[in-house]
């Protein structure tokens, strides 16, 4: 399919900008899809219908879907994409009037994503605002066999499974909820070439622990509101981070040095990269001041080219090791709602004119 520009533009001068991305990992057994829904072939005569929260206003879009951690062939049946009821992150309901289908390979209906890999849907063209909420139904027809399969369990925004095609259904009911997401790995807004993405690479701190559900309001979902109030409307905000995520060594999912250049440096249009991780490396370890250390030293040799200290941010000004007590989400480890706000609010936006923090 050649693509095109907007009315006078050259097709040159836009590329392809990752808009929203959750980072892939295999879904754990406590993890899969509820019952009837796991049995039989995962999904199998099963719609699922997801919701996604881009970043960046755009007229047309694509979707990466991930078949990383499968072990067998994903075989998709049908799909659709809708603006979701009232917009609402969510929700099970679709406004119908938006309504339209997804096609594969240059027209296809379906597509089977072989183990291991990700595919593209064919480009859609699909008007969005700039923090709009996407709804999206894929139907499979005889599912994915065996029990691996790729997701994101940190979703913290529901999911809706229901039996049969009902991909264009305007609601669906009678099925199962479940706070995941599964096999959309990224999706990707064709932009002018002065657009450009921001990915933050993490761990449960950045994937929205002790964020409330269905509002979009971990800390990088409210920088991102920040920055579109202030004129930045060109740089996606795109979260690359998982619960129990690590830099070095024993995490869940693959840790940050093995996926760095799939979570980050492959995203199409990045030109900007955060790690805010480490935290399961020091608690990991071991307690002995040489073991410490010697993390320490690992992480800091990981340091890029600016530094944003959420610790003076959140932190207690009289005793630095902790949380403030406003911020301190219940377990002294993670930051609550507002603790999220005041990281979004104390990111220097600076950044993303100069390549500086302060």
């Amino acid at each position: 399919m050649r693509l095109r520009g907007s009315v006078g533009a050259a097709a040159d001068d836009y590329h392809w900008v990752a808009s929203w991305t959750s980072m892939p990992q295999l879904v754990e057994s406590s993890n899969m899809p509820p019952s009837p829904f796991s049995s039989g072939g995962v999904f199998k005569d099963a719609t699922l219908r997801q919701t996604l929260h881009l970043s960046l206003p755009a007229d047309r879009i694509r979707l990466q879907i991930s078949n990383t951690f499968g072990g067998s062939d994903l075989p998709i049946t049908a799909a659709t994409i809708a603006l979701p009821t009232s917009g609402k992150a969510g929700v099970s309901g679709i406004d119908a009037t938006t309504l339209k289908p997804i096609t594969f390979k240059n027209g296809s209906e379906g597509i089977t994503i072989p183990r291991g890999q990700v595919a593209y849907t064919d480009p859609i063209d699909f008007s969005v605002a700039g923090q709009t909420n996407i709804a999206v139904s894929l139907y499979f027809k005889t599912g994915q066999s065996g029990s691996s399969i790729t997701g994101h369990p940190g979703s913290r925004t529901t999911s809706w499974i229901v039996s049969g095609n009902k991909a264009s259904e305007a609601t669906i009911t009678g099925g199962k909820d479940t706070k995941h997401w599964y096999f959309i790995s990224a999706v990707e807004a064709w932009k002018p070439a002065n657009s450009s993405a921001f990915i933050i690479l993490g761990d449960s701190i950045t994937d929205g622990r002790g964020s409330t559900d269905d509002t979009n309001n971990r800390w990088p979902d409210v920088l991102l509101a920040r920055m579109q109030k202030a004129g930045i409307n060109h740089i996606s905000v795109n979260n690359q981070a998982a619960g129990g995520n690590a830099v070095l060594s024993g995490s869940l999912g693959p840790t940050l040095l093995s996926s760095y250049k799939r979570d980050a440096l492959q995203q199409q249009g990045v030109k900007y990269v955060m790690i805010f991780e480490g935290v399961n490396d020091i608690g990991g370890g071991g307690t002995d001041s040489g073991s410490q250390n010697g993390n320490g030293n690992r992480l800091i040799d990981a340091v890029l080219d600016a530094v944003v200290d959420f610790g003076k941010i959140i932190g207690d000004p009289n005793t630095k090791s902790q949380l403030a007590k406003q911020f301190d989400g219940g377990d002294h480890l993670y930051p609550n709602v507002a603790g999220y706000q005041a990281m979004a609010d104390g990111f220097p936006l600076g950044f993303f004119d100069r390549g500086k923090c302060a």
